[in-house]
C-alpha cells in the first residue's frame, strides 16, 4: 500500500506518543505465563519502542515495559486503551494485519479477533 506524500507512518505517530499504555491480548497473556512471566491481562503495559520488521515477518513490533528486561511483541497482541488517540489507527493495521496472516495460511490467526475493551 502506498503512503501518500505528506502521510506519517503508523510507526512514526506510534513513536511521537511513546509510551503507549496497552493490555495484553489473551493469547498473549497466556505466551508470557508459559514463559514464567507474572502478568495480569488487566495490567497495563507500556509499549517503549516500535519496529517494523516487515510484513513477511513480524509487521510492527513493539517493546513493552514492566519486566526484568523489555519483552518484544507483535503489535497484534496487544489492545490499545480506549481513550488512546492512535487506538483508531492502531486497531485498523491489526485488522489488516491480521487478515493477511489468514491468508497466508498462519493457523494461529484464523479464529483470532480484536476484542472491544470496556
Amino acid at each position: 500500500m502506498r503512503q501518500r506524500p505528506g502521510t506519517k507512518t503508523l510507526i512514526e505517530v506510534m513513536k511521537q506518543q511513546l509510551p503507549i499504555p496497552a493490555c495484553p491480548t489473551i493469547e498473549a497473556h497466556q505466551f508470557l505465563l508459559c514463559k514464567g512471566m507474572q502478568v495480569r491481562p488487566d495490567r497495563d503495559l507500556m509499549i517503549i519502542e516500535v519496529f517494523n520488521t516487515g510484513d513477511d515477518i513480524g509487521g510492527i513490533m513493539c517493546a513493552i515495559q514492566g519486566y526484568q528486561q523489555p519483552i518484544i511483541i507483535s503489535l497484534t497482541d496487544l489492545l490499545i486503551k480506549p481513550d488512546h488517540p492512535l487506538r483508531g489507527r492502531i486497531e485498523a493495521y491489526q485488522k489488516k494485519r491480521i487478515k493477511h496472516l489468514s491468508r497466508q495460511g498462519n493457523q494461529s490467526y484464523y479464529e483470532y479477533t480484536l476484542r472491544p475493551e470496556n
